[in-house]
């Protein structure tokens, strides 16, 4: 599994369901409170590959980070 914790945000795998995906974002929200999250579709890269993901994270991240 993997989780990217990045000052001040956080991106939870697309492997994860969406239940796990929730309950890491409410951890990390509970030791940092204004942390920004976002979870990766589930299945994103099972789907499409690893390419995929780095084409969404590129389209994402500025809408999140704006």
């Amino acid at each position: 599994m993997l989780c990217v914790l990045t000052h001040p945000g956080q991106f939870c795998a697309s492997m994860w369901s969406p239940e796990e995906a929730a309950k890491i974002q409410e951890t990390a929200r509970g030791i940092v409170p204004d942390i920004k999250t976002h979870a990766i579709p589930q299945g994103l890269q099972v789907e499409r590959g690893p390419d995929a993901v780095v084409e969404y994270l590129r389209e994402e991240i500025p809408k999140l980070l704006g």
